[in-house]
C-alpha cells in the first residue's frame, strides 16, 4: 500500500478501536476496554504530528479530527 493509504488506514483503525471500546464496555470488560483506549491514545499521539504534512496528505486534517472525536468519546464512555 502507499504511504498515504497506510496513514489513513491507521486513522481508520482508531475509529474501529472506538467500536471495540464500546462493545467491551457493554460486555462489562472494562480492563480490555481500557487497554484498547491506551492503544488508541498512542496511535493518535503518533499520528497527530503528521498534520504538518497536510500539503501532501490532503485528507489528514479531517481524518485526525474524526479520530480525535472517536478518542474523546471513548474516554467519556469509560469515565
Amino acid at each position: 500500500v502507499s504511504d498515504d493509504a497506510y496513514v489513513y488506514g491507521l486513522l481508520d483503525c482508531i475509529q474501529e478501536l472506538g467500536a471495540v471500546v464500546s462493545d467491551s464496555k457493554m460486555r462489562d470488560d472494562f480492563d480490555f476496554a481500557n487497554k484498547v483506549l491506551t492503544i488508541m491514545k498512542k496511535l493518535f499521539n503518533e499520528l497527530e504530528g503528521l498534520v504538518e504534512f497536510s500539503n501532501t496528505l490532503k485528507k489528514i486534517k479531517p481524518k485526525l479530527a474524526s479520530a480525535a472525536v472517536t478518542l474523546n468519546n471513548a474516554k467519556r464512555l469509560l469515565k
